[in-house]
């Protein structure tokens, strides 16, 4: 993850007068503009790894696979995954 730009902003579309603001799902990716300027060309692409995550009882390392997103734009102490 390239730190040395401020993260992409990207514009959300206010639903019209009239629309019901329930049937609209806006999800939030913090990135940078350079990553942003790739999921534009070419769209998302999963990331895989545990991050830290393992099974209480066991301790065997949880692989998780996608994209990290979040219904609420992060903090910069909150950055997801790249």
């Amino acid at each position: 993850m390239n730190l040395g730009h401020p993260p992409a902003q990207l514009r959300t579309v206010e639903p019209e007068l009239g629309q019901h603001p329930m049937h609209a799902l806006i999800l939030y990716r913090r990135t940078t503009l350079e990553a942003a300027e790739a999921i534009l060309a070419g769209g998302f692409r999963d990331a895989e790894g545990n991050w830290g995550l393992s099974h209480g009882e066991t301790g065997e390392p949880y692989t998780l696979r996608g994209v990290w997103l979040s219904d609420s734009p992060l903090d910069p102490v909150d950055v997801a995954p790249a």
